[in-house]
């Protein structure tokens, strides 16, 4: 539903009701592009989690917390990072 709203409509629309100002753009920007950052991070998530590395810390008993913050969460950053 997000993907359906064109990003200039929806400028356009929040600077008719607000004063216009860049915070409106800014929340623009972030309203209509959240999406797709989180399609990619939850893609690139589920490529990591069925990596070697992870099965071997669930075969010894980690805790998922502990996968997440200790495997999973830094080989995500650089993506997090150039899409954020």
């Amino acid at each position: 539903l997000m993907m359906a709203f064109p990003a200039l409509l929806l400028a356009i629309c929040l600077a008719a009701v607000f004063e216009p100002s860049l915070w409106i753009v800014a929340m623009v920007i972030a309203l209509v592009n959240w999406v797709q950052t989180a399609r990619v991070i939850y893609t690139e998530t589920s490529s990591l989690s069925e990596r070697e590395f992870i099965d071997a810390e669930r075969t010894i008993g980690a805790s998922a917390p502990r996968i997440l913050l200790r495997h999973i969460l830094p080989h995500l950053l650089p993506t997090i990072i150039v899409w954020g």
